[in-house]
């Protein structure tokens, strides 16, 4: 069995190890989500280990894009419900009333592009994982070298992309519902600051922009810049917009209050004569 370093994220296609998918991460349901995508992935790995290479050729397209499909269906609703939920917290965090989420004109088809994109990305690596097996199989039948062929070495390729979409996938859902919050709230020109960990894993381009703060909310990209990207993104300007005022509890409170002048209670004949100033 393969031994994984703590923060070794790569994935070892070893059947004596059932946590071969297994990575840390600081979103316990990040992982389950990832591990459960890659058991889906692990098992068609194991039902095609130990086939003949005729069978393999025969039937991997079809089961691959079986195996696509199954994983979109799990996939896109939670990257959907990513960007929803940190779009809300945001909102909420910030006053805005949950009943006037909807009001901010923040939409859940705006995560839209970044699931086309990852099935896309998906869709690649698919096909690019069976036309490499493809290819192999036919290498070694034209030299008779049926007896070398092996998938374990493609499948491990294929796997380590599929983890690193999948966790940009879900950090990036985060990272958009936050930046569009943002903009509502305190507007497309407003200050943010970009934040780094301070420690030596920063990379040269996310310190490179905390160097250069502030930045301009419409001008700056929103975390993660690349896969495993720790950075975060602190507002400067925190005065809400006029937009974003109006759907908060102060503004409710406001619009909800009224004064009946026959309500005031007006003291006639009042007994007692003021008292004179005293000299």
């Amino acid at each position: 069995m393969k031994r994984k370093r703590k923060y070794d994220f790569d994935y070892y296609l070893d059947e004596d190890d059932p946590n071969f998918y297994y990575y840390e991460t600081d979103d316990p349901k990040e992982e389950e989500h990832n591990r459960y995508i890659m058991y889906l992935f692990l098992i068609m790995y194991i039902d095609y280990k130990n086939q003949e290479i005729d069978y393999i050729t025969r039937n991997i397209g079809n089961d691959l894009k079986n195996l696509e499909e199954a994983i979109n269906q799990a996939h896109q609703p939670v990257i959907e419900g990513n960007f929803i939920q940190a779009r809300d917290e945001t909102l909420e965090g910030a006053g805005i009333l949950k009943q006037n989420i909807n009001k901010t004109g923040i939409k859940d088809s705006l995560i839209r592009p970044l699931l086309n994109e990852q099935k896309i990305t998906l869709k690649n690596i698919f096909s690019e994982l069976e036309g490499q097996i493809r290819s192999k199989a036919e290498y070694l039948k034209n030299k008779f070298l049926e007896h070398d062929f092996e998938i374990k070495s493609n499948f491990d390729k294929a796997a380590k992309r599929l983890k690193k979409m999948l966790s940009s996938g879900w950090w990036n859902a985060k990272g958009k519902g936050k930046h569009l919050a943002r903009e509502f709230l305190y507007g497309r020109d407003s200050l943010v600051n970009w934040v780094t960990r301070g420690d030596s894993r920063v990379c040269a381009e996310c310190r490179a922009l905390e160097d250069q703060n502030p930045h301009v909310l419409k001008e700056i990209t929103y975390p993660p810049l690349h896969h495993r990207c720790r950075c975060k993104i602190e507002q400067v300007t925190n005065r809400l917009t006029s937009a974003a005022r109006s759907l908060t509890k102060f503004r409710e409170k406001i619009d909800n209050f009224s004064i009946d002048i026959n309500d005031i209670f007006v003291v006639e004949d009042f007994p007692f004569s003021s008292p004179s100033p005293t000299r």
